[in-house]
């Protein structure tokens, strides 16, 4: 069994040194807008800290926009994972509930932040070893298994789909200044979608 890592004052210390600074540069942002060239300067001035304790955590501006999109990973391990583990929920409730939270998580850390996500520069959504991409893909793999989803479409291509369906949504969303309820929006998409894949 593997043993839970021991955190000291100094682990604890520099992770809020990393929070901190990653908050400082989210809070510039939406104030003035990713493309109002926020610089590291900025942002180390308003953080109160160095260049040099900023680049002990970071490599660079880009850096620490990219920590925004570890963020939905950590969320989707920690929080969504175990509501999914739950007995009795078939494939396809699992899949809605999976972008039910996403739509929350994204709603959840408002527009301008969701803005600074979803542009088109960004090729992080597309990473394949991303956690809560192999965790959708885990969860059609066993429905497929189960009988539940059809054979017709690969896990993968599958997953691929609803990915694009879903950051669609909330592209949507985003170009819609959050007019309309998120979670509602992508809760109809989504079940629209399973009438295709459910058996």
């Amino acid at each position: 069994m593997i043993k839970p890592k021991k955190i000291n004052t100094r682990t604890l210390q520099a992770e809020a040194t990393k929070q901190h600074i990653f908050e400082t540069a989210i809070k510039l942002v939406n104030k003035d807008g990713f493309n109002s060239g926020l610089t590291i300067h900025e942002i180390v001035e308003n953080a109160g800290v160095s260049v040099g304790t900023f680049y002990h955590y970071f490599t660079s501006k880009e850096d620490v926009f990219f920590k925004l999109y570890s963020k939905a990973d950590e969320y989707f391990e920690s929080v969504v994972l175990p509501k999914l583990s739950r007995h009795g929920l078939k494939s396809y409730e699992q899949i809605l509930l999976f972008f039910v939270h996403y739509a929350k998580f994204n709603e959840s850390n408002g527009l301008e932040y969701v803005n600074l996500l979803y542009s088109p520069k960004s090729k992080v959504f597309i990473k394949k070893k991303r956690f809560k991409i192999a965790m959708l893909y885990d969860i059609i793999k066993a429905g497929q298994e189960n009988h539940e989803l059809t054979h017709d479409e690969t896990p993968e291509s599958i997953t691929n789909y609803l990915f694009v369906l879903g950051r669609g949504v909330i592209f949507d969303w985003c170009i819609h200044d959050g007019s309309y309820n998120l979670v509602e929006a992508m809760t109809h998409n989504i079940q629209l979608a399973m009438r295709i894949f459910r058996t």
